[in-house]
């Protein structure tokens, strides 16, 4: 008898050339946005004077690179770099960002000697590259259609602190590993999804939260939160034991970073207390949302509505009322995981607390429900989804040339 070579099907060949359009649309989406925010960012002095409001601007001029390309290390970026470059010493208040990504662009620059704000751009794009990957992938599982996944995608780029997402800040490698997170959750692989909580809670603060999904899943799974009668079982010793590995490991990397300042500062929670450094709108004690509504409101009435730092506080009041807003709603998307809408409101939250809406945009772009909120959108009125798309998509732009030109955005 001879060999014959199984020949595909058809079923076969159209799974694999649906999962090549796919992969050729993400990466087409992405181009796009990349290129188009650099675009914007080259001929942003066509727009607005540049006028840079943060310290050691220097730093980013003695890089020899361009303007338009330096300028994404502004603001935070610069702390960033000086951590990189010289540790948590020598300089005031950079203790309020966590180590991970500092400390990885300092070891990709000493194994290849590329600038560090080339190294931050790179890990941030890469990292934005492959979350629109794990977002499809995610999505994929919970058994959205390509094109809600699509709609989704779009949105998620579109929103008004996607910019950051290829700057030199932590927001494209935290957005990567949120998504990483749940995409191993939904295949159940708790102990590696633990790992990925492990690094982002030394990432950001707001990483440790990663344990929830994690513990959500795991319970729901074994029906411990479907009944009450079974609730009891949660305390049986494997599920015990577990529950615990699942959060010790998660929270390892803030409780790793809260010793070194504990052994250095004396202080575990140093990283809280600066905060207050950086702007004398953010208290040291916790502050309950309704007091940072009204505090924001009051803003909106009092400060001169004449110039771009209002556009600001509009833009933040936004963010923390629509954004809420559309947050809560997503509880309606049957097919989302119920530990997405749960990790979602932790993360709007905790920022808030501090008594402040500012940098919400920012603060927003981990919140997976969030995107997939304006599916709802879309299934109510396409016309109503595609204007605000384009509104958002203009809050992007006028925030890009703001934050290029050195005007506080988020």
């Amino acid at each position: 008898m001879t060999n014959q070579k199984r020949q595909p099907t058809e079923k076969t060949v159209t799974l694999r050339s649906t999962r090549k359009n796919e992969i050729f649309w993400l990466f087409g989406l992405f181009i796009f946005w990349r290129l188009g925010l650099f675009l914007l960012a080259y001929v942003a002095p066509l727009f607005l004077k540049y006028q840079p409001s943060f310290p050691y601007v220097n730093m980013l001029v003695a890089s020899g690179l361009p303007r338009w390309l330096y300028s994404w290390a502004n603001f935070d970026g610069v702390h960033y770099l000086t951590i990189a470059r010289q540790g948590y010493f020598g300089t005031g208040l950079i203790q309020a960002f966590f180590p991970v990504f500092p400390f990885s662009l300092k070891l990709i620059h000493q194994f290849t000697g590329l600038n560090l704000i080339t190294i931050g751009l790179l890990i941030s794009n890469l990292s934005t590259l492959v979350s629109l990957l794990l977002i499809n992938a995610s999505l994929k599982l919970w058994r959205f259609s390509w094109r809600q996944r699509f709609i989704v995608l779009i949105t998620f780029l579109s929103l008004p602190g996607s910019l950051f997402l290829g700057a030199v800040y932590t927001e494209g490698l935290f957005v990567m590993l949120v998504w990483l997170n749940l995409y191993l959750v939904a295949q159940k692989k708790y102990w590696w999804a633990s790992l990925v909580a492990l690094v982002a809670s030394a990432t950001r603060l707001t990483g440790v939260f990663l344990v929830l999904p994690i513990i959500y899943d795991y319970l729901a799974q074994r029906g411990l939160l479907q009944h009450w009668s079974q609730a009891k079982k949660i305390f049986h010793y494997q599920n015990l034991s577990r529950l615990f590995y699942f959060s010790f490991v998660g929270s390892l990397g803030l409780l790793g970073y809260m010793f070194y300042l504990n052994q250095v500062y004396h202080d575990p929670l140093y990283f809280l207390h600066v905060q207050h450094e950086f702007g004398l709108d953010k208290a040291e004690t916790i502050i309950l949302y309704p007091q940072v509504l009204w505090r924001a409101f009051k803003i909106l009435l009092t400060v001169c509505p004449f110039n771009l730092k209002y556009l600001t506080y509009v833009e933040e009041f936004l963010g923390g009322t629509v954004g809420l807003g559309l947050i809560l709603w997503s509880w309606q998307i049957k097919k989302m995981p119920r530990y997405v809408f749960w990790l979602s409101l932790a993360f709007f939250f905790l920022p808030t607390m501090i008594g402040t809406f500012s940098s919400m945009s920012r603060y927003l772009l981990p919140a997976a429900s969030l995107p997939l909120s304006f599916l709802l959108i879309e299934q109510k009125n396409r016309w109503l989804f595609v204007f605000t798309l384009i509104g958002i998509i203009g809050l992007l732009l006028i925030n890009t040339v703001m934050f290029i030109q050195g005007y506080w955005v988020a």
